[in-house]
């Protein structure tokens, strides 16, 4: 990345497309305009569909199982997150970049809330939490928009981040829950991370790499598209993890189904709901800790997974 007003990244000083010369304060390893005259970055702002597309389907399962609404806001926030990196890899524009990272700040404590509170009294709500959350996203979504220092972002995202994380393994080690919800966004977060430094302390050898092999392959370099492909997964399956702990606290079946094998999603009802018939029929495939982990695989939402659990 390069600060405003020096050369992209690339060796070559980026020109104006559609939306006119760039004011943002990062620049990535991806030429300007180079696939459309429209889009400034393609690659980095197609990629972010998958911020756009899981969540409606997060949001719609979580309605159909009546889960906590912190979940939901969650999702939406994920959207948000989105929304800003679209259009800040659209334009390059300052105000984008604004949208972009403010919104990953306010996203990332939602998911922080719902981290801590798997283990709360049902539709009970944590103030104290919720006032030092919003003090530190006001706080610093104030002094980001003042400064526009990417390090000062980095640091305060970088901590929300952390103690995510931390939370996520300390509910791992202490709390029933799914350890393949555990550990997969984890893994995620650390490639994602490692394509994201790759793609701004090695550019040059990239896109060396970029323009050497044929068209339909060179996409595949777009590494700071992939860590949009892979944090918006990782995203999603925090969520999911955080919603399996909760409800399985709140003593409701979880079963856990991936679309494609790599995208997870919970079906989740009351364990009063199904006949004895029903659950006596039912393999109920648990952690060590005693959690509902049973994982199916479907490739398409089709035969059922859209229909509400009876």
């Amino acid at each position: 990345m390069a600060p405003v007003g020096a050369e992209d990244g690339l060796g070559v000083q980026p020109h104006a497309g559609f939306w006119g010369p760039k004011s943002s304060t990062l620049d990535w390893c991806e030429r300007n305009y180079a696939t459309t005259t429209y889009i400034a970055e393609f690659w980095n702002t197609v990629s972010n569909i998958v911020f756009i597309i899981p969540p409606l389907f997060g949001i719609a399962f979580a309605w159909r199982d009546r889960v906590d609404l912190r979940f939901i806001l969650s999702y939406i926030g994920v959207i948000f997150i989105g929304i800003g990196s679209i259009s800040f890899h659209l334009t390059l524009h300052i105000f984008s970049q604004m949208l972009d990272e403010i919104s990953m700040l306010w996203a990332t404590s939602f998911f922080l809330y719902c981290m801590m509170e798997t283990r709360s009294k049902p539709r009970s709500t944590n103030a104290g939490l919720i006032q030092v959350l919003y003090l530190y996203n006001t706080l610093a979504s104030l002094a980001h928009f003042v400064m526009q220092e990417p390090l000062f972002f980095q640091v305060a995202f970088g901590t929300l981040t952390v103690l995510m994380l931390a939370r996520g393994c300390y509910i791992a080690m202490n709390q029933d829950c799914c350890r393949y919800l555990v550990w997969y966004p984890v893994v995620l977060y650390v490639i994602a991370f490692a394509l994201w430094n790759i793609d701004n302390l090695c550019c040059e050898h990239v896109q060396w790499l970029r323009d050497s092999l044929p068209s339909p392959l060179a996409g595949f370099t777009q590494l700071h598209a992939w860590w949009h492909v892979l944090v918006g997964i990782a995203c999603h399956a925090q969520i999911q993890f955080s919603c399996h702990s909760r409800n399985t606290f709140l003593k409701r079946d979880c079963t856990v189904w991936t679309w494609c094998g790599f995208l997870p999603f919970l079906k989740i009802h009351d364990k009063e709901q199904p006949s004895q018939t029903d659950v006596s029929k039912q393999p109920q495939n648990r952690t060590e800790d005693g959690a509902n982990c049973n994982i199916t695989h479907k490739v398409s939402t089709e035969g059922g997974a859209l229909q509400r659990s009876h």
